[in-house]
């Protein structure tokens, strides 16, 4: 199925996206170059805060997203509502950021105790509001496979950001990183405007919003605890650890982040046409099953494996950034975690072609309260912070296994075969080479990570089935 989903296109978008992902990464290793490790950490407590503020949108975005997908080629007209009212509900999202960010300056709120202070969260509040009108461009245009309009912007905001490293340092340097984002993105929004494949307007109907929040509400409520399991452990290690320490740690996420954005850029690409393909209801049972499978696959495949491929290189990166060395374990723990991530998609796609949103709503927040849990637990037990790592790793364990369980049970699924891609063995192998990593006893970790694939013998079988589905090989499954 992928092959029949990501076309040239696709393909030159990912080739040039790994290439801006790749500048981003070297941005950000200078960053924490000059800044070194207690001034990286006020820049992670402001990134902490940006990226909370990315969902003030209430998930309108993602929404736009997920039904301009399914409605794509078979109802116009209901298209364009939904772009009317996700413009007019997400300026009203922006006025309340507003009065929020005026309020801040008036009362010179600091928050993180003081770590960011008030001049940073009004630029971060600025920010917000227009990233929120850029998400809906970019899902826009991503829907319409209007692909270079995207990679232009992606790689003028890298370059943009980069400039204040030549001429700022410490406190000034992250004051003016946020001030050039927010003049390039004002820049990204015209041109964005200007270039839009649809009629941009806002839509003031009061049914159709009502529609659309009954739908966004869930699908916001999901993506929200989806993403704060990463969030609420980097929130733990703010109130409970050592500013240098949030640094060693905000080092690690921004390293393993921006490794797992070059695959996210592919189930980013091929998510409108997947949803739009789950979206027949005429399939179920074993054609269901194979078309699931089909993704799963070769994406768990080649993730997992360029992970321990990563992990096994990376004593080389802190060979140039030596005073970061104490973030190792947390990078390693961070990049298996965003694996197991990427291995719930082809399901999670699934629930959102149906709309069963609220389902995914559950399984989100219970992976998120886990997390939470553990957190709690590590740092009342005075665990250093690796051990939050681990915490936000079975937040995302808990969501896939109860996906994977209600997927069965909802479409009427064979268990055994849509977990085969990541099924228990794999996953026990997972987490106790995860375990033995912070134990300190890392030949026992690498073994079990060596077992996640040896003992499967299904992973073989998984590199004969990426070979046929890429080059049309008549292989033989076991």
């Amino acid at each position: 199925m992928l092959k029949k989903i990501i076309g040239k296109s696709e393909i030159t978008f990912t080739i040039f996206r790994y290439l801006t992902y790749g500048i981003q990464i070297i941005r950000g290793l200078f960053i924490a170059k000059i800044l070194g490790p207690f001034h990286f950490g006020v820049f992670g407590y402001a990134i902490l805060l940006q990226q909370y503020l990315m969902y003030s949108s209430l998930g309108v975005q993602h929404l736009l997203n997920a039904e301009l997908a399914i409605s794509k080629g078979r109802d116009h007209q209901l298209a364009n509502r939904n772009i009317g009212v996700a413009f007019f509900l997400t300026t009203i999202i922006n006025f309340f950021l507003f009065i929020t960010g005026i309020l801040i300056f008036i009362f010179d709120i600091p928050l993180f105790s003081g770590k960011v202070n008030s001049e940073n969260a009004i630029l971060l509040l600025v920010l917000a509001v227009l990233i929120n009108y850029q998400q809906l461009f970019l899902n826009i245009f991503r829907v319409y496979l209007r692909l270079k309009e995207i990679l232009l912007v992606e790689v003028i905001v890298v370059i943009a950001t980069i400039i204040p490293l030549f001429f700022y340092q410490n406190e000034q340097l992250i004051y003016s990183y946020f001030a050039f984002w927010i003049f390039i993105s004002i820049l990204a929004i015209i041109f964005f405007y200007l270039q839009s494949p649809v009629k941009i307007f806002f839509l003031i109907d009061f049914k159709q919003t009502l529609i659309f929040l009954n739908n966004s509400l869930p699908y916001y409520l999901y993506s929200l605890s989806f993403f704060l399991i990463n969030l609420i452990s980097r929130t733990f290690i703010a109130n409970h650890y050592s500013t240098s320490e949030m640094g060693f740690y905000s080092f690690a996420n921004y390293i393993s982040t921006a490794v797992m954005l070059g695959f996210d850029t592919i189930t980013w690409l091929i998510f409108p046409k997947v949803v739009n393909a789950f979206s027949d209801s005429s399939l179920f049972n074993k054609e269901l099953e194979k078309k699931i499978n089909s993704i799963s696959r070769p994406l768990n495949l080649v993730v997992f494996f360029c992970i321990i491929f990563i992990i096994i290189v990376l004593p080389n990166v802190y060979i140039f950034y030596p005073e970061y060395s104490k973030s190792g374990n947390a990078l390693s723990i961070l990049l298996i975690a965003q694996a197991v991530v990427n291995s719930g998609f082809a399901l999670s796609s699934l629930y959102i072609s149906r709309k069963q949103y609220f389902k995914l709503a559950f399984f989100s927040t219970s992976g998120l309260l886990v997390t939470w849990i553990f957190s709690y637990f590590f740092v009342k037990l005075n665990f250093n912070f690796e051990w939050i790592g681990f915490a936000a790793m079975l937040g995302y364990f808990t969501f896939i296994n109860l996906l994977n369980w209600k997927a069965a049970k909802d479409f009427k699924l064979n268990f055994s075969t849509i977990t085969n891609p990541f099924n228990f063995k794999m996953q026990v192998c997972i987490l106790l080479s995860a375990v033995f990593l912070l134990l300190g006893l890392s030949k026992y970790s690498f073994l079990f990570f060596i077992l996640f694939f040896v003992l499967q013998r299904s992973t073989f079988h998984l590199l004969f089935y990426s070979i046929k589905n890429w080059f049309n090989c008549n292989v033989p499954q076991n």
